[in-house]
């Protein structure tokens, strides 16, 4: 027995034997004298546990109703937590996170830096396309043409997943700079391309590896610096692919007004060079993983078991095949309804600006108002752009695109900074590049096909098979806002209002 233990027995002692002679002292008295706290029990001296003890005082009347009153308040905060589940809802992640400060800041600003070309090159597809349709490759279906950026973003998802995998284990820095000679070296070799199956090769299979293997990294690498305000932090990185989206067309512009592609492409090539070695400069990860290289720890094929992050990837799925099918070929629906190409340039240039404010603003409102609930309303939002004002009122002409442009821009922005932010809700930080790369794994197969079935659905480019191609986007956008709100019901039990 300890000495702690036995000081116990012998303060109960002493305190019974105290007790007593008082007591005999009274000579019969009816009232009997104790010393202390006449309500005090002495509990068995085992079950003490001498680093718990609290000792409380005896209160008054008034202080037992302000302790009521404390007690009262500290419920109603516990109430008010359990509706904002955001920063809590993975339990398990007790790390510390700076939530600021000028390291994480710095490697925002790197994510945002890499991002400007790997996720421009997605929103510059429509420029492209549009260019190689009317000179390259006039002679192709619209079909065929679609399968280099169908296969492009296949291979940017699919070999994410080997990217997410290393980035949880070893870091960004091996990642980040092969990416980067690889994507170099894809833009170059693009240049001298006039055949499919060469923009193929240099821009489908090479190009997309090296954004693969880089998208992981600048994606998730914010998210090891901030978890109350990840939303702000990884809207902030991800606008960067907005920036690329208006930056690299408008590069590419002068070029393509001279017909000279060759060195459009190349020009693009040496600027995204240096903006990837910044980034490789800048970015440093905080968390690393013991997993062993094998296809189950790279894809999270247990976490598919679980239903919200199921309809979380499935709400992604359809929601990248909208917007991915709708920007292929927006540039080619502007052509069909009477803008020139140097017009097409800057309608997509109008799209990724007012893309850029769609990311940043409903990421700062997430991390309020919460990030499943900004994804809903923005994908609500697309949709009804898709069907309120492209379907009916496209075909007026430069000053209706002009409009169209402004409101698909600002709902489709959510989708690249809003869904992979609802997965890492959701997603144990040290595992959130695997359950990305997982995500993504899932997308490509959908991305895969969606170009080649709007391509298939606009034919022979009449109206009507282009107003059908609309019809086809809204309805993956609606699908996908659908299954993001049984992603949340998942997570929360509740349909109702709440803050996730």
């Amino acid at each position: 027995m300890t000495n702690n233990t036995l000081n116990v027995l012998e303060s109960q002692e002493n305190f019974e034997i105290e007790d007593t002679i008082i007591n005999d002292n009274v000579n019969n008295n009816s009232d009997r004298i104790v010393v202390g706290n006449p309500n005090f029990y002495m509990p068995n001296p085992d079950d003490i546990q001498l680093d718990k003890v609290i000792l409380h005082p005896i209160r008054s009347e008034e202080s037992i109703d302000e302790r009521e009153n404390i007690d009262n308040v500290v419920k109603y905060e516990e109430n008010e937590d359990d509706k904002d589940m955001m920063a809590n809802f993975v339990t398990s992640d007790d790390r510390f996170y700076p939530e600021g400060g000028f390291q994480a800041y710095t490697v925002v600003f790197g994510a945002f830096v890499g991002l400007i070309p790997v996720f421009g090159a997605f929103n510059m597809t429509s420029v492209i396309e549009t260019y190689l349709q009317n000179h390259e490759l006039e002679h192709e279906t619209t079909t065929a043409i679609g399968w280099i950026f169908s296969i492009f973003q296949f291979m940017t998802c699919f070999t994410s997943i080997f990217s997410g995998f290393i980035f949880d284990n070893y870091g960004c820095k091996h990642l980040m700079i092969s990416g980067t000679i690889l994507y170099f070296l894809s833009l170059f070799l693009m240049g001298d391309c006039t055949k499919i199956w060469q923009f193929i090769l240099c821009y489908s299979i090479l190009n997309g590896f090296a954004s693969g293997i880089m998208m992981s990294p600048l994606v998730s690498v914010s998210a090891h610096y901030f978890k109350r305000k990840r939303g702000h932090a990884m809207s902030l990185a991800l606008t960067g692919g907005s920036i690329g989206g208006v930056v690299l067309p408008l590069i590419l512009r002068p070029f393509f007004d001279k017909n000279d592609y060759k060195w459009g492409i190349r020009t693009v090539a040496f600027v995204s060079l240096a903006l990837l070695i910044l980034s490789t400069c800048l970015m440093k990860e905080r968390f690393y993983s013991n997993d062993k290289f094998r296809l189950s720890t790279m894809i999270d094929f247990k976490g598919l078991k679980e239903l919200n992050y199921l309809f979380c990837v499935l709400a992604v799925l359809t929601g990248e095949m909208s917007f991915n099918s709708a920007l292929t070929f927006y540039g080619s629906y502007c052509n069909h309804v009477g803008l020139s190409i140097n017009d097409t340039t800057i309608q997509i240039t109008v799209l990724n600006t007012l893309s850029t404010v769609g990311r940043y603003l409903p990421g700062l409102l997430s991390d309020k108002l919460g990030r499943y609930n900004c994804a809903i309303f923005c994908l609500v939002l697309l949709t009804l752009v898709q069907y309120v004002a492209w379907l009916p009122f496209g075909k007026y002409g430069i000053n209706a695109m002009y409009a169209i442009s402004c409101l698909y821009g600002l709902g489709s922005g959510s989708i690249y900074s809003l869904l992979p932010v609802c997965v890492g809700q959701i997603s144990d930080t040290k595992d959130f590049g695997k359950r990305y790369s997982t995500m993504y794994f899932v997308v490509s197969f959908g991305i895969l096909i969606s170009s080649p079935i709007s391509g298939a659905i606009i034919g022979e480019k009449t109206y009507f098979n282009y107003q059908m191609y609309i019809v086809f986007c809204g309805a993956l956008s609606a699908v996908a806002g659908i299954l993001c709100y049984i992603s949340r019901y998942a997570s929360t039990k509740t349909w109702g209002w709440v803050v996730f």
